[in-house]
């Protein structure tokens, strides 16, 4: 989606994109294709994630006024801090120093485009089991602090273990009897708890255990609507909590004090899956029965449109997992029922859907990106299947011969765990 500013009063236009790679526009003369002008210039992905020594090829595109595309020439790139990464002549970025951001600029023909690069210790696992725990509980949503302690939500309660240690523990055992979803605070001090049990969610001390405070929607009608998914604002302020009837609830973070609601329709159902931009500005929701994928502008809590959308009410349409690309231009959709991975551009809800090889009765379940942006692993039946992510196209398969549910990464990827619906957990490095 793209916002044109107020004009200046010169012949330049600035465009603001909301999703994707960064776009300057200009009035200028130089020569496109069909003698049209070269009116755009965009460089992409405008958002890259490097770990040390890494490196990464940017691709700067031009675009005439009518959206054709127009061949660039006498490119020129430049880094605003080349002692933390570095560009080559050709737009290669490499991280050369310390952890740090940057701003890759190419210039062309009187316009310049900026991608931002951010070097961070991150990886991905090499794609091999190395170890299993048995919950013997049902186990649903999980998630893992900065330091590597994971927290599991199950049917008895909430499990935690101490990574690289796999022995779990029930800590949180009866007021969080059927937890289905838990996330940490920003400071991974307190634990949020969607609790099917008992149509709440919980804000829990995981020093000591205590509730700290709780929330429960009994709806206008005085019937408990349950709580299902749970995401936390990049800030830390609010906590988003979607409901099995098609609502999602907005949480003060420190008091789950209800501050809003944002309607995403009830027909289909409620999201069970979030991802959430790198700014912290967009969520999308995915798992809406038969429907698409909500998108909530996090900057006004509102519903903006609906992505994957265009076969409302057909039962091949079982959304479930969701991922979004480190530059927020393409999202990954888990369809169990058709056995695909939708991929969609969120600039203009195209979707391509990538068949996958069935794992057993049900198809993909949840889909998850590794830290580093680089591969994505999809849950498919008893398969666990790691894909390239910028090809879409499987590396790896790993048959755990069970029906197995979500995935989650330890802060700098080097492990994955992935749970079933019977309480395993495998360790994947």
């Amino acid at each position: 989606m793209l916002y044109t500013l107020p004009s200046r009063p010169s012949c330049w236009r600035t465009l603001v994109a909301a999703v994707g790679a960064a776009t300057l526009l200009a009035c200028g003369d130089s020569s496109g294709p069909s003698g049209g002008n070269l009116d755009s210039l965009t460089i992409s992905p405008s958002v890259v994630i490097l770990a040390p020594g890494r490196s990464k090829q940017l691709k700067v595109t031009g675009r005439t006024a009518a959206g054709a595309v127009a061949p660039v020439s006498g490119v020129t790139f430049s880094s605003s801090a080349p002692s933390i990464v570095s560009v080559s002549a050709n737009g290669e970025v490499t991280a050369v120093g310390p952890l740090g951001t940057a701003a890759i600029t190419a210039q062309a023909a009187g316009m310049t485009a900026t991608a931002e690069v951010d070097v961070e210790n991150v990886t991905h696992p090499e794609g091999v089991v190395s170890g299993t725990a048995t919950l013997g509980s049902a186990a649903h949503g999980l998630a893992i602090s900065r330091d590597g302690v994971v927290y599991l939500a199950t049917r008895d309660g909430v499990f935690r273990a101490e990574l690289p240690d796999t022995t779990f523990t029930l800590v949180m055992p009866s007021r969080l009897a059927e937890a289905w979803d838990v996330k940490l605070s920003s400071d991974d001090t307190r634990l949020y708890v969607a609790n099917l049990h008992r149509d709440s969610v919980l804000l829990i001390d995981v020093a000591t255990g205590n509730v700290l405070a709780g929330f429960r929607d009994v709806g206008i009608d005085g019937i408990a609507r349950t709580p299902v998914a749970l995401v936390v604002s990049k800030d830390g302020t609010r906590v988003y909590a979607s409901v099995n009837t098609g609502g999602i609830n907005v949480l003060d973070a420190e008091t789950l004090a209800r501050m809003t609601g944002i309607n995403v329709g009830t027909i289909f159902g409620g999201d069970i899956a979030f991802a959430m931009n790198r700014a912290g500005t967009r969520l999308y929701g995915s798992g809406a029965l038969f429907a698409g994928v909500s998108e909530i502008d996090l900057t006004a809590d509102t519903l903006v449109r609906f992505l994957d959308d265009d076969q409302l009410g057909d039962p091949s349409r079982q959304l479930k997992g969701v991922a979004l690309s480190p530059d927020g231009s393409t999202l990954y959709v888990a369809n169990i029922a058709a056995s695909v991975l939708d991929v969609v551009d969120v600039a203009t809800n195209i979707r391509q859907s990538v068949p996958l090889p069935r794992g057993g009765a049900l198809g993909p379940y949840d889909v998850a990106m590794t830290p580093d942006g680089t591969q994505l692993y999809v849950t498919n039946g008893g398969l666990l299947q790691i894909l390239d992510r910028e090809t879409v196209t499987i590396v790896k398969t790993l048959d755990l011969g069970t029906n197995l549910q979500h995935i989650a990464f330890t802060a700098d990827g080097s492990t994955a765990l992935v749970v079933d619906a019977a309480g395993a957990v495998f360790f994947v490095k």
